[in-house]
């Protein structure tokens, strides 16, 4: 990020994400990610999709029932020694409530106890910062009451994930992503987060089995876009969550602004 000009903000970028960021434990039908929240960060990551359970007082980090013994104080911890070693960096980090149903008043007052602690580290403004803004910074965004910072719900989001065969994901799936890509880019300049699910699964098709099909027609979609130059402004494709994020498609999807 510190290559890009200060002034323009983050939904006029292109941004690697990871589809569920912590799940890494449960067997082939749950694990979204192979590797921890740092190493993802080190591979180019830039946004997170964390889910939390809350559980007497703890925030703690599930895929469905799944516990993934992981915490939101753990990721935020590798957030923050990140965002020390590069502080010219931001990252977003999207809270959704998952496998509880507390109500927003009880998730307020358990995330005040997070934000007395990474003081400093957490910006939750309802408006798109500027990278000179966010830069050094945990930029939350928010999909559940009792959260403060980006709303998610103003978004334009393709997020069709059910998909149970190989078949429907070559129908539907795919297509579904190359079009909110292709009107990504013609929309810039609308003022609007735009983000991608490029993850999926179903009853036969595993999440492990969906990155595997994606990896090669995603990089072959931006290899066969016009070629980048010097005095271009970043290309936007909004945020791209991927499942298995490899630092290949993470640096593929980052050369897009530059």
């Amino acid at each position: 990020m510190g290559a890009l000009d200060p002034s323009l903000r983050l939904d006029a970028l292109t941004i690697p994400g990871s589809h569920n960021s912590g799940a890494t434990r449960g067997g082939r039908w749950v694990a979204c990610q192979s590797r921890p929240i740092r190493a993802q960060l080190d591979a180019g990551v830039r946004y997170l999709d964390i889910r939390v359970r809350h559980h007497h007082g703890v925030f703690r980090i599930h895929h469905n029932q799944w516990f993934q013994q992981l915490t939101l104080d753990e990721v935020l911890d590798s957030c923050q020694d990140f965002l020390r070693a590069h502080p010219t960096e931001s990252v977003l980090l999207c809270l959704t409530q998952e496998y509880s149903r507390s109500d927003a008043a009880e998730l307020a007052r358990t995330w005040v106890g997070l934000r007395r602690r990474f003081a400093g580290l957490l910006r939750e403004s309802r408006r798109v910062p500027t990278l000179a803004q966010a830069r050094g910074r945990v930029v939350v965004v928010t999909r559940s009451a009792g959260f403060a910072g980006l709303d998610h719900r103003t978004w334009q989001v393709s997020d069709d994930w059910r998909i149970e065969t190989d078949r429907i994901w070559a129908q539907r799936k795919w297509p579904g992503i190359t079009d909110h890509l292709r009107r990504a880019r013609a929309a810039r300049g609308d003022g609007r987060m735009w983000s991608c699910h490029a993850s999926s699964n179903g009853v036969r098709l595993t999440p492990a089995d969906a990155a595997r099909r994606l990896e090669p027609l995603l990089a072959r979609h931006f290899n066969e876009l016009p070629a980048r130059g010097d005095g271009l402004l970043p290309e936007r494709n909004g945020i791209v969550l991927l499942d298995f994020v490899t630092n290949e498609q993470a640096q593929q999807l980052w050369s897009r602004n530059l």
